[in-house]
C-alpha cells in the first residue's frame, strides 16, 4: 500500500469524503451524486490541468491544510484527494 493511501486514524463516519464531493462537485459543476470515490478527475469528471491546481488549492483553504505538489501530483482520483486530506487532519 503506497503512502498515498495508508491508514488514517479518521473516525469513520467522518464528512471528508462528503466534503471533498461537494467541492469538486460546485468547482467542476458536476452532480454531487455522480461523483464516486473511484472517478477520476480528468477522464471521468472533465478536469482540466488548471482545475486541478484549483481544486487543490479550494481543498487546502476548506480544509485549513497544505497539500505538497508532490502529493498534488499523485491525486488522480476523488478517493486519492480524501486520502490526502485525512492524512492532514487525522494523523
Amino acid at each position: 500500500m503506497s503512502a498515498l493511501h495508508r491508514a488514517t486514524r479518521c473516525p469513520p463516519n467522518s464528512n471528508v469524503v462528503q466534503m471533498v464531493r461537494l467541492i469538486v462537485g460546485r468547482h467542476l459543476e458536476v452532480p454531487t451524486l455522480s461523483i464516486l470515490p473511484q472517478s477520476r478527475f480528468f477522464k471521468d469528471l472533465g478536469a482540466d490541468d488548471l482545475d486541478s491546481v484549483e481544486l487543490v488549492m479550494v481543498a487546502e483553504e476548506a480544509f485549513d491544510i497544505e497539500i505538497t505538489d508532490e502529493e498534488a501530483e499523485k491525486i488522480e482520483t476523488v478517493q486519492d484527494m480524501v486520502h490526502v486530506v485525512e492524512v492532514k487532519i487525522c494523523p
